[in-house]
């Protein structure tokens, strides 16, 4: 990112002066030089990007990126900007019409990054469609930046969950069962009577360990198939045994009656109905969706079906 161009941001945003100017100290008289081989450039002034590893540095790029071109339509898109991590959701029913309001979009980002002399590297980024009945099965967009085409990717990650085109999570379970069997052979090891730990201090390593990356997508519990839910079931029932040091064959209810655990779908449905209800209340776009979708639900709902979030929603 240019220098003169944050400047400009930062005091569009109108910081104090002061400040300004210890970031223009900050970023100037710095300089740098190329080394290959035994050969070493002349040194030349740094005008662009900020210190590696310093502690304004992410703050500034934040500024910086403000003002990338968000999706913000009713019904239609949605944008969510998360550090450098960008995502927009376009709704449609007909192809071809929501293509070209994706690529209208494309345009603006293309414009916006050309201003700001930043580059976007189209190989890493991606798309996907979403469709639970299979409906839009085999519909693909054409969809470029900078002449370069966005790949499709049946299965992308943002922010740690891995996504799919059903919105099952199947995949994402996957991940979540070997990573938490992993971390399981911790809790055998401390489990020993060796270490002499408490049950206290035991249930707290499994929370930290195993139980946080299963509450991280509490969102998706209403996707997800049983048969996958009880995946993750069966690592925290081995936890808990471990732990307590009962039998292989000891029941389930003995096992949560003993710990105070909760079952992971229902401590998934507890995480939800207490994010939930918080997160509407935020401005941001996302969950500008969500209040929309709650908004819905008596009509969703007039068939006698569930859809995923009426686990989360309470009714007065």
């Amino acid at each position: 990112m240019r220098h003169k161009g944050l400047i400009h941001k930062l005091i569009r945003l109108k910081i104090p002066s002061y400040l300004l100017k210890f970031i223009i100290d900050f970023l100037s008289d710095r300089k740098f030089k190329v080394s290959i081989g035994d050969s070493l450039s002349e040194s030349g002034d740094i005008l662009c990007s900020v210190p590696q590893g310093s502690v304004l540095g992410p703050i500034l790029f934040l500024v910086y990126i403000n003002d990338i071109p968000l999706a913000d339509s009713k019904h239609v898109s949605y944008s969510s900007l998360f550090a450098d991590d960008l995502s927009t959701i376009f709704v449609f029913r007909k192809p071809g019409r929501i293509a070209a309001t994706m690529k209208k979009y494309l345009e603006s980002l293309v414009a916006w990054l050309y201003k700001w002399r930043l580059k976007i590297n189209a190989s890493k980024c991606s798309y996907i469609i979403f469709a639970g009945d299979g409906s839009r099965n085999g519909t693909r967009f054409e969809l470029f930046i900078n002449n370069e085409r966005i790949p499709y990717d049946p299965n992308p990650v943002f922010l740690g969950i891995t996504f799919d085109e059903f919105l099952n999570f199947r995949v994402h379970v996957e991940g979540l069962a070997i990573r938490a069997r992993q971390r399981l052979n911790i809790i055998k090891i401390f489990s020993h009577k060796s270490w002499n730990l408490s049950h206290e201090t035991l249930k707290g390593i499994y929370t930290a360990l195993i139980g946080s990356l299963f509450v991280y997508s509490f969102f998706a519990v209403a996707r997800i198939a049983e048969t996958n839910l009880d995946r993750l079931q069966k690592i925290q029932n081995r936890a808990l045994r471990c732990i307590y040091k009962l039998e292989w064959t000891s029941p389930t209810d003995l096992i949560h009656s003993m710990s105070g655990h909760l079952l992971v779908r229902d401590r998934l449905i507890e995480i939800g109905k207490k994010y939930l209800p918080k997160a509407v209340g935020y401005n941001s776009n996302v969950c500008l969706l969500l209040a929309e979708y709650l908004d819905s639900i008596s009509s969703i709902r007039r068939d006698g079906k569930d859809t995923p979030l009426c686990l989360f929603h309470t009714h007065e």
